[in-house]
């Protein structure tokens, strides 16, 4: 009964925070949009979501949120970057992990031409 007790609670306490990302998320999205706006107009803006859906890059967004949060809704720049935090977290982790890979990959590759020669070698 414990197990299954565990179960539930685990998988409700996951999707509560995945709607809690979510939320904070689309809330991220729509002050940035305003932050934007504010600053530099709705031209900006249409320019802002194409680049978002074109590219998958939303570090804008989180500049124009932060724009937003302490221009627009007058929140004090220390919560407005610990409301970003997650954002930003997010995009330099994902920048991080991606650099690694492709290092990894060219280390790879450049040990396997390394070892192909070495091979050559021994087999003449």
């Amino acid at each position: 009964m414990l197990e299954i007790i565990k179960e539930i609670l685990g998988k409700t306490l996951t999707t509560l925070i995945g709607f809690m990302f979510l939320g904070l998320s689309l809330f991220h999205m729509i002050v940035g949009l305003i932050g934007i706006e504010h600053h530099l107009g709705w031209f900006f803006v249409a320019l802002a979501i194409a680049v978002s859906f074109m590219l998958k890059l939303i570090l804008h967004l989180s500049i124009g949120s932060y724009f937003g949060m302490t221009d627009v809704l007058g929140l004090d720049p220390i919560i407005a970057l610990l409301l970003l935090l997650p954002t930003i977290l997010a995009v330099f982790g994902n920048i991080t992990f991606l650099s690694s890979l492709s290092l990894f990959q060219l280390f790879k590759y450049a040990r396997a031409k390394l070892f192909e020669k070495d091979d050559e070698y021994n087999n003449e």
